[in-house]
């Protein structure tokens, strides 16, 4: 692993290329923590279907795929649908 650090003051700590091993360990991260974003948002869209309240695309599974396939702006999504103050009036109850 080859990294160059820079001397010059509170840049001393950083390094001034980014290598093949820090882009692979900042995707690896990426996709640990959108797993378990998915996960959390399937739990949640279950867990609110049991409670008799109204979840979007009502499947907790097709949330999981949702997320797991268009990552961050699908749980932005999610969040804006069912808890955001941008969303429509009180819970709906499903029918």
């Amino acid at each position: 692993m080859k990294t160059s650090f820079s001397t010059d003051g509170a840049m001393a700590f950083f390094p001034t290329e980014v290598t093949v091993d820090v882009v692979a360990a900042i995707a690896v991260l990426n996709v640990i923590v959108v797993v378990f974003l998915a996960y959390a948002i399937h739990i949640d869209a279950a867990d609110r279907r049991l409670r008799g309240e109204w979840v979007f695309l009502s499947n907790p599974w097709l949330w999981l795929f949702i997320v797991l396939a268009a990552n961050y702006p699908a749980a932005l999504a999610y969040w804006l649908i069912h808890y955001s103050t941008l969303r429509s009036g009180g819970d709906k109850k499903q029918v």
